[in-house]
């Protein structure tokens, strides 16, 4: 749907009016939702030629990325690196994908969703809120990798609102979706959108008193569950355009 972003402003305006003096939160997964991971996937990739001598992946474009960051193995099978081989690059992808390296240099920002962070924290009594899959022991490369990435948009995300995988409470990661929300709750703010790229965790969202009066994105980009949209709450979109809410909605152009 091309106008998810339109959408996305229409509903903070509503919010706004009503509810003045509350501390509005728009809610932000990371991986597939603001992070491109193909960017990810070939640095690892890449990594993997150069400290074996290889050239599996040498002239390996973005656009040729078509697989979720744990469904490589797919990616290797059309690539016809079959047996052993195959077996030694997926260890070895597995080993470095989340590590403090990677975190720190491979990331990459889909276009224009800096844009529409920073939006919304000039506004007032407006905030962005960050709730990850990713566990807990992650935080800290987490925090810095996306504070790097936003320093050049004057966007800064802080540990306060960031929620992880805690690494010590089994369950699904939708149930943590939706753990994270009451978090973000618990601690003063009002969610009021909530942007991911698996339809799953919006589904458990929209079934759950935690999402009553949210507005549900999906990131339409590339995504492991299947999407089912039981309710009309949960709208697609896969580009983010800042201009989209701003003029002949209501709200003021950010500084």
């Amino acid at each position: 749907m091309d106008n998810w972003m339109k959408l996305l402003g229409s509903h903070y305006r509503r919010e706004r009016t009503r509810r003045p003096r509350d501390k509005l939160l728009i809610v932000f997964d990371i991986d597939g939702t603001i992070l491109d991971m193909r960017y990810m996937i070939r640095y690892v990739l890449k990594e993997i030629d150069r400290n074996h001598g290889t050239d599996h992946f040498a002239h390996l474009g973005i656009s040729e990325i078509e697989v979720h960051e744990g469904d490589v193995d797919i990616y290797l099978d059309r690539l016809a690196i079959t047996g052993p081989e195959k077996e030694r690059i997926l260890s070895s992808y597995r080993a470095a994908l989340w590590s403090s390296t990677a975190v720190a240099d491979a990331h990459e920002p889909f276009q224009g969703v800096f844009d529409v962070i920073r939006w919304f924290q000039f506004q007032e009594n407006t905030f962005v809120g960050l709730n990850t899959g990713r566990p807990e022991a992650l935080r800290f490369n987490t925090i810095s990798s996306l504070n790097r990435l936003g320093e050049r948009y004057s966007v800064h995300f802080s540990h306060d609102l960031l929620y992880m995988l805690p690494d010590d409470r089994p369950g699904s990661l939708p149930e943590a979706k939706v753990e994270g929300l009451r978090h973000f709750r618990s601690i003063g703010y009002r969610p009021i959108a909530m942007i991911d790229n698996e339809p799953e965790n919006l589904e458990a969202i929209a079934r759950h008193e935690a999402g009553r009066n949210m507005l549900l994105l999906h990131a339409d980009t590339i995504f492991r569950s299947r999407p089912m949209f039981p309710s009309r709450k949960i709208i697609r979109g896969d580009s983010y355009n800042v201009d989209e809410f701003m003029d002949g909605h209501g709200l003021k152009r950010s500084a």
